[in-house]
């Protein structure tokens, strides 16, 4: 196999080794006891690897929106200002409280009715 070939198979396998890897942390965290290990491992995989680093956003954005524990919202709040670009942080995804108090608003009135 000439070096060239040699070099594609490795970067094939480090593919290989990096889809395994990004599997396994999202894996992580369809569990709550888990599911702060699982944002840890996702963070180091976007950092390492592009391809992967347009899957942040909307998985941080679940985090924050999931019923996950403190600890595990913090993580995804600091994960979501390093990974999101200044279109997402100028609309950060509404914490589990501020969902909470939105749906106890009465429906505002609107121009057909008022």
């Amino acid at each position: 196999m000439s070096r060239a070939g040699t070099i594609g198979c490795m970067a094939d396998t480090h593919s290989l080794e990096t889809t395994a890897a990004y599997i396994s942390a999202v894996d992580l965290l369809g569990t709550r006891r888990t599911a702060a290990l699982g944002l840890v491992s996702l963070a180091d995989i976007w950092r390492r690897d592009p391809r992967f680093r347009e899957s942040a956003v909307p998985i941080l954005t679940a985090m924050l929106s999931g019923d996950y524990d403190e600890a595990t919202r913090d993580e995804a709040r600091r994960l979501f200002a390093e990974f999101a670009d200044e279109a997402d942080r100028d609309r950060p995804p509404a914490s589990r409280h501020e969902r909470g108090a939105m749906r106890s608003q009465p429906p505002t009135p609107d121009a057909a009715t008022a």
